[in-house]
């Protein structure tokens, strides 16, 4: 299993039809949007280029201008690297000043 959090931009005329266009996408979660309009996603897919091609996949969607990763990894027999990638997500937040009550839950 691989986890990365990313960030995306998005035209602001689109962005509507973007976040519903993300729901159409396995392993693709919204989990904010910031106060400038950037979409906060969490991204889990088998395996690390699995999770290059959903990126790949995102970045085709009309109005997307790209996709900027946060942190990825790869979770091995040890926790404790996808915790990371969960903690890095969410410090990202905090820097940035997100609404993140929900993001907490389900980061953790």
């Amino acid at each position: 299993m691989a986890i990365m959090g990313a960030v995306m931009k998005t035209k602001s005329a689109r962005r509507e039809e973007i976040k519903r266009e993300l729901k159409n996408f396995s392993g693709v979660s919204l989990e904010s949007e910031s106060p400038t309009g950037e979409l906060i996603l969490l991204i889990e897919s088998e395996n690390l280029g699995a999770l290059h091609k959903t990126s790949q996949k995102l970045e085709k969607i009309n109005g997307v201008l790209g996709i900027y990763p946060l942190t990825s990894r790869q979770r091995t027999k040890n926790k404790k690297n996808c915790r990371s990638t969960r903690l890095a997500v969410l410090n990202f937040l905090c820097l940035s000043n997100f609404n993140r009550t929900n993001f907490i839950f389900r980061l953790f």
